[in-house]
């Protein structure tokens, strides 16, 4: 007769069961929660670096193809997030699938749940305060309640809807793997544990071909090992340094060369295409800090923004908030220490929000604010926040997991509304210019979204209130100009804003494209040539300006050099109509041309 499996192995079964359905959860939360936002558009930099990027258009599985995809894409240095893209077109049956897209960043949001999850039981067990390590139940509901506090929170939308932006949670993701297969190494003894610590190092190195964000990892293995393994050992602190530095010293011009393509001499230079200078960058970066907390801990979807209008500190008193963000910020360093030995997790959980900033809020010359730089630094806040909701819980325990679930559902709605503004392009580009109404770019965007939708009114009021803002904006002055050419016929004044476009910006093949056409319905061929041969000679692949300029070359009576751009055009876009009426039209021309010749009677 079998014998009944003894009490004490009961509650192993039932954790195992907990866990197992607490992952399956996560997975069924993050998808219920965007599930909404699956056939929102293609935005921002979603249309440079996926949608018009040739190299992403990998029909067939071949190495040529694969390797172009890798090394010739927009973000080259991100070459796994690059080839995530390019499978997506691949497995769509070659075309863009935005539902596809969008559910491979979805499932990769579930996935960092999971890890968050793991993270959080894992590091909840090491700090039992009984002494033991192992991982209970209570561990595992905590755990849960923490994924789900993160993995609904609407701050991480901009890194699930905004397709771009599975570079960022990619790169968290096997960060997050990494970290977790070096804790669970930690706690295994033999073989497995070779193993785990393979894992580890495998997924660091996915991760920085995700994105370089990455980086942070070792340091936060290092420093995990200090507070939660070494007890905050000051002896193994000052041993230890020395097996940190040289990885440190060998990354950090890996790093560098990343971010700057790979010419670290021209970093500075970047600055050159910035509203802001290095110091200015440096300075604001403190306020931007204290606003990504703020958004942590008020997350009402009214305070999201994709396109921030951010202003400047241009002194340590200008504004005023800059010195008090910096106050701020050291007084937070300072109680980090402070509150290492009896409040562990929230010391490493302050300690883990800076070093994951630290890239992107440092010198680099990128763009000022942007919510999915917080994706990876709110781990720990999660963690900690829980931690204190049982503090806050302490005589009624039971009221914790109650608490946790109201404010989980809460996050649920803010994010499911936060998702609503991402479902087209006008919403999203609306929202962003009513909440930066003195920031050009959200109401270029704005325009060219309603114009797209049909909305041409609307759109001529955001593009006038876009040069409103920023006289000297090219591409709107090119847009507009070629909103008032097709909608209104209105070729005279459209002519100015073509002109000032390549006055603002000399390289910018659309406006003498543009031009060129104006000057072709007045008759002025030969001048219509030398913009046609400008646009095609800075964007050589300008399949329209090749068309325009065989066209132009043709009633020049040049048929000799016009016909083939015109052949060319069409084999760079065999479906366009146009392109084959122009070659049509011109053929025929040069046909009469040769039967009217003397001798051909």
């Amino acid at each position: 007769m079998a014998s009944k499996p003894s009490p004490a192995s009961k509650p192993v079964v039932s954790a195992r069961v907990m866990r197992l359905a607490a992952v399956v959860l996560i997975a069924v939360l993050t998808f219920a929660v965007y599930w909404h936002t699956l056939d929102s558009p293609f935005i921002f930099d979603d249309e440079g670096n996926i949608r018009d990027n040739p190299h992403m258009r990998v029909e067939h599985l071949t190495w040529s193809k694969l390797k172009a995809t890798v090394t010739k894409s927009v973000n080259s240095q991100r070459p796994l997030s690059n080839l995530s893209f390019a499978l997506n077109y691949w497995a769509s049956g070659g075309e863009y699938n935005l539902r596809h897209y969008r559910m491979v960043n979805i499932a990769i949001h579930a996935v960092c749940g999971v890890m968050v999850y793991v993270f959080a039981m894992l590091t909840l067990a090491l700090c039992r305060t009984d002494g033991k390590r192992r991982v209970g139940r209570r561990q595992v509901v905590a755990a849960l309640i923490i994924a789900g506090l993160w993995v609904l929170h609407p701050l991480h939308s901009q890194s699930v809807i905004y397709i771009v932006q599975r570079m960022n949670s990619m790169a968290a993701m096997f960060a997050m793997i990494s970290i977790n297969c070096y804790i669970i190494g930690r706690r295994t003894h033999g073989t497995p544990r070779t193993w785990w610590f393979a894992g580890a190092v495998l997924a660091f190195f996915c991760g920085l071909a995700s994105k370089e964000i990455a980086f942070t990892v070792p340091v936060l293995v290092w420093l995990y090992e200090w507070y939660f393994f070494r007890g905050l050992s000051r002896d193994w602190l000052k041993a230890g340094l020395k097996y940190f530095a040289a990885p440190a010293i060998i990354m950090l011009p890996v790093l560098l060369y990343a971010y700057t393509d790979g010419d670290p001499l021209r970093l500075l230079a970047k600055y050159d295409d910035r509203d802001f200078t290095l110091l200015e960058r440096l300075l604001t970066q403190y306020r931007v800090v204290w606003l990504y907390l703020s958004l942590l801990f008020l997350p009402l979807p009214s305070r999201f923004n994709l396109d921030y209008d951010f202003p400047v500190s241009a002194s340590l008193f200008s504004p005023p908030s800059t010195l008090i963000a910096i106050v701020a910020t050291v007084g937070l360093f300072y109680a980090a220490f402070r509150l290492a030995p009896k409040h562990r997790i929230l010391s490493f959980a302050i300690l883990w929000f800076f070093i994951n900033l630290a890239l992107e809020s440092s010198f680099i010359p990128l763009e000022m604010v942007f919510e999915h730089r917080t994706y990876l630094p709110s781990v720990l806040v999660a963690v900690a926040l829980w931690q204190y909701i049982e503090v806050w819980c302490a005589r009624i325990p039971k009221l914790a997991p109650i608490l946790g679930l109201l404010i989980a559902a809460g996050l649920a709605g803010a994010t499911v509304s936060r998702g609503k503004v991402w479902c087209d392009r006008v919403s999203l580009w609306a929202d962003c210019a009513a909440k930066s109404p003195n920031k050009a770019r959200p109401h270029f965007n704005l325009a060219q979204s309603c114009e797209a939708a049909g909305q041409i009114e609307r759109a001529v009021a955001e593009f006038r209130e876009t040069l409103r803002i920023d006289p000297e904006h090219a591409e709107a002055h090119n847009n507009y100009g070629g909103l008032l050419q097709r909608e209104y016929g209105k070729s005279e004044e459209a002519r100015p804003h073509f002109e000032k476009a390549i006055k603002y910006r000399e390289k910018y093949a659309e406006p003498y494209n543009n031009l060129g056409t104006v000057l072709a319905n007045e008759g002025k061929i030969d001048e219509a040539v030398v913009n046609f041969r400008q646009a095609v000679k800075l964007k050589p692949d300008f399949a329209q300006a090749i068309s325009q300029l065989g066209m132009a070359l043709t009633l020049q009576g040049n048929y000799k050099e016009g016909l083939p751009f015109l052949q060319q055009a069409i084999k760079m876009a065999p479906n366009d109509q146009t392109f084959r009426n122009n070659l049509t039209a011109a053929t025929n021309r040069w046909k009469r041309q040769q039967s009217e010749a003397p001798g051909n009677e």
